[in-house]
């Protein structure tokens, strides 16, 4: 795996974080197994009836299509072929490529077209659910493979000869413990910013459209063209006077309410 980012290699094969926790700073170096030896691929087609049908997206994961607008119609003789999901298992979709390796936290039945894995031994699943999302390891799933995107997927045998760090298990749970509160900090100030731009909308984000074909471009505002104040959302309620051929905009900023006129009025042509 490529871990120049995050880990060093030693001669021993083992890996070292460039990054750890005071606690394990003296411990040994992390191993580098084959992820066969981690995860065995699991096909069982007999699961129980009445299990949910699991979508496998990149934003959530493996979740029940019932709760995400999912709407794939699917005969019941169809779904006697879908393979069993438990908790804790990882999924090897079509676009793994792009997004690694999903995660389900839901007990139901997934496409046969998918690859089930399992963890084999105690392992962290939030570690490697942060393992298997991240950029470093994706460029590793990814790397010598041909015709992804024209349809292949990345096979067992492919993800069994990945050497996929292992450290101990108390590890492990330190660093996913870690990665999971930092992303429930960004979902907590991604839903105030939410919050804030609905309620002071930014003029920036919705500017004004005004009607381009009557601005010519050459115009300015000291040296600021008229059109890029507009596309910006600098100036509002603008109104234009073709026998003056003049323009006039206010703007409530800190810079107070202003108009202005055309440097140039000569190159102003109005329409017949």
């Amino acid at each position: 795996m490529n871990h120049k980012a995050v880990v060093k290699q030693k001669g021993n094969g083992e890996l070292t974080p460039k990054l750890r926790f005071p606690e394990f700073r003296d411990k040994p170096g992390w191993k580098a197994i084959r992820g066969d030896k981690l995860f065995n691929q699991i096909n069982n087609r007999q699961a129980s009836p009445g299990l949910p049908i699991l979508a496998i997206t990149q934003e959530y994961g493996a979740i029940p299509r019932d709760l995400i607008d999912y709407h794939v119609s699917v005969t019941d003789k169809s779904i006697e072929t879908y393979k069993e999901v438990q908790p804790g298992d990882f999924i090897i979709s079509l676009r793994s490529f792009q997004g690694g390796i999903e995660y389900s936290g839901y007990h139901g039945v997934c496409s046969p077209a998918y690859v089930v894995l399992r963890k084999e031994g105690k392992l962290s699943d939030l570690f490697f659910k942060q393992l298997f999302k991240s950029y470093n390891f994706i460029q590793q799933l990814t790397k010598n493979l041909e015709g992804l995107r024209d349809g292949k997927m990345i096979s067992y045998k492919q993800f069994s000869e990945l050497l996929l760090p292992n450290p101990s298990l108390a590890e492990q749970q330190k660093i996913a413990d870690c990665l999971t509160s930092l992303d429930e900090v960004i979902a907590a100030q991604s839903q105030k910013l939410e919050a804030l731009t609905g309620a002071f909308p930014s003029r920036r984000r919705n500017p004004p459209t005004p009607p381009f074909s009557r601005i010519p471009k050459r115009s300015r505002v000291g040296n600021t063209p008229i059109r890029l104040l507009c596309n910006q959302g600098l100036l509002r309620n603008i109104q234009f006077n073709r026998t003056k051929r003049t323009v006039s905009g206010s703007e409530d900023g800190k810079y107070g309410r202003w108009g202005f006129r055309f440097l140039k009025p000569s190159l102003y042509r109005p329409r017949s």
